[in-house]
């Protein structure tokens, strides 16, 4: 093999490579057409993608745990101590001053039990969302961080189409919930801005705020788990996700998604293929 082959073999080296390679009639190395990955290279990808799945493994554990705690320790135990006091309703008073007991006690801890059964349920899937729609949803949250984080909220929706399917709204939610607590928790900003359009073909969610910004390779090599769930929805519903922010110059994120959910879109071109 001449010169030129050992050369491309010594390339290829360390290399993970998908194409072709040409040779010449008498087999020496001509050319090569394809794409080579760096082996170290693919070995931190893939120890990175390792550290991210673990991270949104224990972050979904945390979560489960979190919930269950809840239903146990707080709102299990509240549930069993009425019980008990409402057992004893039934049962002989043992002093005059036992005759007549406190209903009105009891009711108000099961409205605080309810209390916290729907707060439960809120952070799991907003009723706003359920019953008023992607709109006023976002409204509503842009007002529960404001107060909460006491950082003005500017939010603007524009119409959106009754029909939306689900999947897009709810991901679009929790978008925002995950833009909003990354502004509240690392911005230090003083502003924040959320603006929600709807073009024929695409729906657009824009959060921006005025705070400190940061280095975005950076943030996408240390494999930020805010920026992962927020780039794992937007792929959940077809769309495209974009991040600009740099250091003291503030951060905006831009999602923009179909309309259509990409299941009904497929179908739409699969027929149009067939009419063809």
């Amino acid at each position: 093999m001449n010169e030129s082959a050992s050369v491309g073999q010594q390339e290829a080296i360390g290399k993970v490579m998908s194409g072709s390679i040409e040779h010449a009639s008498d087999g020496s190395f001509i050319d090569y057409i394809g794409s080579c990955v760096g082996l170290t290279d693919a070995r931190l990808l893939a120890e990175a993608l390792c550290r991210v799945a673990g991270r949104l493994i224990d972050n979904h554990d945390r979560e489960q745990a979190r919930i269950a705690h809840e239903l146990h320790d707080n709102i299990g135990t509240s549930l069993a101590t009425l019980g008990m006091k409402i057992l004893g309703l039934g049962q002989p008073a043992s002093s005059p001053a036992e005759c007549q007991p406190d209903i009105q006690a009891m009711y108000e801890e099961l409205q605080e039990i309810g209390s916290r059964v729907s707060h439960l349920s809120n952070q799991l899937l907003p009723p706003m969302l359920k019953y008023f729609g992607l709109a006023k949803a976002i409204e509503v949250e842009c007002s529960k961080f404001s107060e909460r984080w006491h950082i003005p909220v500017s939010c603007s929706c524009g119409a959106i189409p009754a029909e939306i399917n689900p999947t897009l709204q709810r991901n679009c939610f929790k978008i925002l919930e995950e833009a909003l607590r990354n502004a509240g928790q690392h911005s230090r900003a003083t502003r924040v801005v959320v603006k929600l359009t709807v073009s024929p073909k695409e729906l657009i969610l824009e959060v921006s705020d005025d705070g400190v910004g940061f280095d975005v390779k950076q943030a996408r090599l240390g494999c930020e788990i805010g920026l992962i769930i927020v780039g794992g929805r937007v792929r959940l519903i077809g769309g495209q996700f974009e991040l600009r922010s740099q250091p003291g110059q503030g951060t905006t994120i831009v999602c923009r998604a179909p309309l259509a959910s990409p299941e009904s879109q497929s179908a739409r071109n699969e027929s149009k293929k067939n009419v063809e």
